[in-house]
């Protein structure tokens, strides 16, 4: 085993340099992992580069050290290393954590890196949804262990989610110091680094997303892609986050091919005036549509215990039992887009016409008040109301939509041991009687539904649980 040790920290590392004359890859890890992440790509790549990877500081066999981990100190620690192992140039290879720690690398000695290759590398968070992703994430590991959440992760890590590769990541991300990972995960979410430090960049650039990755959307990648000039973004077919584990040979043959060609990407509209007016307009229209994304407001209603309202983070406190407020909106929740006759049918089904029209009214402006509250950052949109139809919009998150994902999810998972902690999982967040106050005709079927799922989960826990029971009695002879 080799380290390398820096201010009395020891940090692993492998360098595979048996092919002296070859580039160099330094290949970095992403959030909670291990150099082991890229074992099947050193396989692929090692007959044509000399490779180095190593296990961040907190991560795998590295220590963690005694100095506060920030995105600094962690650029450090990549340049102490290579320039430990003399390496002056190299192209980089970075996953999520890794991949960030990479971009700041290239933004303070540009003159070093060859090539930039970034998986899942999220240019800005809004900070609304990232303290929500910390928040959940630290609730997790301080209720369960970093077990439990390691194999929440490595079922959507991946995809499909073979046991093979499940296994794997749990046994990197069970490894994990749980404070380092908060600390990482604070780094990963919240540090961005400004875009007009790349706007002049000549760094060959390649952004790959996984095409069924459910924790980073990839509009989230598209400013830096966008704004670089000399950038690529290709998004990895059959993949989740972990493309290197999905889709090894894939990467291989693009990673070879993005290297060899490694010269700057000069657009094709570059040298006609016409070509390039008509570019510049086009991307003003996508600036402005992107800007537009940040006005649109982000609703969450809670339904599973208790009934709570969330409109851009903040809790919409008010009389949602009056008027048809809460009923409303739950209705709208479901069907997003509805007419008002529609609505007349559902509320009022044995008044006249008439009465319908002037209660209905009544309960609509009580209810634009209530989502039109003057404590948020502006009007709201979330309610779109014409001659006809009434709409839902925004970004809208709910906690029935989630839980009947869950018990979708864990009714396809094989593995016994992965759905039984899945199942527990599932069950923390149910206390008490499930949707209360909710009792309109329309809802019942679903409120049916789910709590059959509910009890055939259970039944089919108390059944692993057994098991699991009688293979650890020891036998009799």
């Amino acid at each position: 085993m080799s380290f390398v040790v820096r201010h009395q920290t020891k940090m692993y590392y492998e360098y595979c340099s048996y092919l002296s004359e070859a580039d160099v890859l330094v290949m970095v890890h992403g959030l909670g992992l291990d150099h082991t992440e890229w074992d099947d790509m050193v396989k692929l790549l090692s007959h044509k580069y000399r490779i180095l990877r190593y296990d961040i500081r907190g991560h795998g066999k590295s220590d963690i050290g005694d100095q506060p981990i920030t995105l600094d100190l962690l650029r450090e620690d990549l340049f102490y290393l290579v320039d430990s192992l003399q390496i002056q140039s190299f192209h980089f290879i970075g996953s999520s954590l890794g991949g960030k720690i990479g971009i700041h690398a290239a933004h303070s000695s540009s003159d070093r890196i060859q090539s930039l290759i970034l998986n899942t590398v999220p240019s800005h968070v809004p900070h609304t949804l990232a303290q929500q992703i910390k928040d959940s994430f630290e609730n997790i590991i301080e209720r369960n262990s970093m077990e439990f959440l390691s194999h929440s992760l490595s079922q959507r890590l991946c995809y499909p989610p073979s046991e093979q590769k499940v296994n794997k990541l749990s046994q990197m991300l069970v490894q994990a110091d749980p404070e380092t990972y908060q600390t990482c995960l604070d780094i990963l979410l919240f540090q961005s680094i400004p875009l007009h430090a790349f706007l002049h960049s000549q760094i060959p650039t390649l952004f790959l997303w996984g095409e069924h990755d459910p924790f980073v959307p990839k509009m989230l990648g598209s400013v830096y892609a966008d704004s670089l000039p000399n950038c690529r973004r290709l998004i990895v077919p059959n993949s989740s986050q972990m493309i290197f584990l999905d889709q090894p040979d894939i990467l291989y043959s693009w990673i070879n091919e993005f290297i060899e060609a490694n010269e700057p990407i000069k657009p094709l509209y570059s040298q006609d005036p016409l070509l390039e007016g008509i570019n510049l307009k086009l991307r003003h229209i996508a600036e402005t549509y992107k800007n537009s994304l940040h006005s649109i407001d982000e609703l969450k209603v809670e339904l599973i215990n208790s009934f709570r309202v969330f409109i851009n983070g903040q809790e919409v406190i008010g009389n949602w039992n009056q008027r048809y407020a809460k009923r409303l909106l739950i209705y709208l929740l479901f069907h997003r887009t509805v007419t008002r006759e529609q609505l007349y049918e559902t509320f009022w089904p044995h008044v006249d016409l008439e009465s319908a029209r002037n209660r209905f009214r009544v309960c609509l402006v009580h209810l634009k008040k209530l989502v039109r509250s003057s404590e948020f950052h502006h009007t709201s949109s979330l309610l779109k109301v014409d001659r006809e139809h009434i709409s839902l919009m925004g970004h809208i998150d709910c906690d029935y939509f989630d839980l009947k994902k869950q018990l979708d999810e864990a009714n396809r998972m094989t593995d016994p041991s992965t759905k039984k902690i899945f199942y527990q999982q599932i069950l923390q967040r149910i206390s008490g009687k499930l949707f209360p106050g909710l009792y309109d005709d329309w809802f019942l079927e679903l409120r049916e539904q789910i709590e059959e799922q509910i009890k055939a989960m259970i039944f089919s826990l108390v059944t692993l649980l057994e098991k699991g029971e009688r293979m650890q009695r020891p036998f009799k002879c």
